[in-house]
């Protein structure tokens, strides 16, 4: 099991090639990325993925319904069934969690360009809070990606690869 720093950093056992497995298994974690980008709970994979649902809870349990077919996909032993959830459930907690601070900062953006007399010094300072926002959640999407291609064989991961070259090529 890799550390919460490991996650992060993108540090830790196992890769992906070419970034396709990426492809597929962010599928299970990167609507987290999209929601923050929308600043909601919205958009993306044909009207939102797993964000589509303003419940966080429906969004979860399409998660979790991803999860599960992807892993069935390659013939995931139980093992490693449970290691992915566990590594896509942290993910997902977390992105969510990292909407939140979007939404505040956009909140904040409106007020600030509303205002009679804009704050170029306040509007660049939410910028860089932004920019430092995307690069925890590209972190925290790369780290979880290393660590779930860690969990699968070099035989699934290529099995993915395949897959998504059918559906994505």
């Amino acid at each position: 099991m890799q550390s919460e720093g490991a996650r992060a950093t993108g540090s830790g056992s196992g890769s992906w090639p070419g970034g396709l497995l990426g492809v597929v298994l962010s599928g299970a974690v990167a609507m987290g990325a999209k929601a923050l980008a929308a600043g909601h709970l919205g958009g993306g994979h044909a009207r939102g993925g797993f964000f589509r649902h303003q419940d966080p809870e429906l969004a979860r349990e399409h998660m979790e319904l991803m999860t599960d077919w992807i892993l069935s996909r390659v013939d995931a032993t139980e093992d490693q069934k449970g290691q992915a959830k566990r590594v896509v459930t942290e993910t997902f907690d977390d992105l969510l969690a990292l909407v939140q601070e979007h939404r505040s900062n956009h909140e904040t953006f409106v007020q600030e360009m509303t205002k009679a007399n804009l704050d170029p010094e306040a509007i660049e300072r939410l910028r860089r809070s932004q920019v430092e926002l995307f690069d925890r959640a590209s972190k925290e999407l790369s780290g979880s990606l290393t660590e779930l291609a860690g969990i699968l064989t070099a035989e699934q991961r290529a099995e993915l690869v395949e897959m998504v070259a059918k559906f994505h090529n």
